[in-house]
């Protein structure tokens, strides 16, 4: 198996609807779709724009990879493919805006995605979009044995135009508010900035995709922690959750854990 990986959303605490989700979907062996969704003004039992935003790259990816007839076109092409499957979801999220502006006039998402190939020499390869202030983190261990953890998605918010400026501290953003004012979410604007990244996959590397109901209520450190000393993808991401919740952090949280493995 080419790839090793587990997923899991739950309400935050004191919370009734779950905005986040998480989308994890495999075509073939050699191409893996992960995607971490967090929506915006929607209400319970309605549409949710989180949803709708991780179903809509899903559905874009099957229909590029027609039952493995475009795979290469895919791994030749990743990075392109999933900048564009997220911009579509901002065409779809904007439309309902559009639509019936007195219902979906809060209606967006923050998201990251991340496409892991395999090319036909057996190297790992990852292209990834990001909106907004899910994140994407690679976790290993160093030769010491130390958990490392790597921040590869910047947030797209007021609170990180502050950190830049050097107007607060890296621990005064996890207190302001303004972590949570988003710059550009899906669907609010006609051109999002859209960040991208394509490079080369390590095997001994650990990625792993959050909403802010994980990483804004752990620390980076514990995160990485929790994952690499718990016995499987399914108990770390369910360890995360739990930790989240137990620190009566009220934001609902999604997270998935990947892998690529060698033969």
């Amino acid at each position: 198996m080419s790839f090793n990986f587990s997923g899991y959303s739950s309400l935050g605490y004191k919370r009734e609807t779950n905005q986040d989700f998480v989308y994890v979907k495999q075509y073939g062996d050699k191409i893996l779709l992960a995607v971490v969704a967090d929506g915006k003004g929607s209400e319970p039992s309605k549409l949710q724009p989180g949803q709708i935003a991780a179903r809509q790259i899903g559905d874009t990816i099957a229909r590029i990879y027609d039952n493995g007839a475009n795979e290469k076109y895919i791994i030749d092409n990743a990075s392109i493919i999933i900048k564009e499957a997220v911009m579509s979801v901002n065409h779809v999220i904007g439309a309902f805006r559009t639509a019936n502006e007195e219902i979906y006039s809060g209606f967006s998402c923050s998201l990251t995605c991340v496409l892991f190939t395999r090319d036909e020499d057996k190297n790992y390869h990852i292209s990834f979009a990001h909106v907004g202030n899910t994140r994407l983190y690679l976790i290993r261990r160093s030769k010491e044995g130390n958990a490392i953890i790597r921040q590869l998605t910047t947030d797209q918010t007021e609170a990180q135009k502050l950190l830049e400026a050097n107007e607060i501290t890296e621990e005064q953003y996890y207190l302001i508010p303004q972590r949570n004012k988003l710059l550009c979410p899906l669907g609010s604007f006609s051109s999002p900035t859209i960040d991208t990244f394509d490079g080369k996959v390590s095997t001994d590397c650990i990625f792993l995709l959050t909403t802010d109901g994980i990483h804004y209520a752990i620390r980076p450190e514990v995160i990485a922690s929790l994952i690499l000393e718990n016995p499987s993808f399914d108990d770390a991401c369910k360890t995360l959750s739990d930790a989240a919740i137990s620190l009566q952090y009220n934001d609902d949280n999604a997270s998935i854990i990947v892998r690529c493995n060698n033969d």
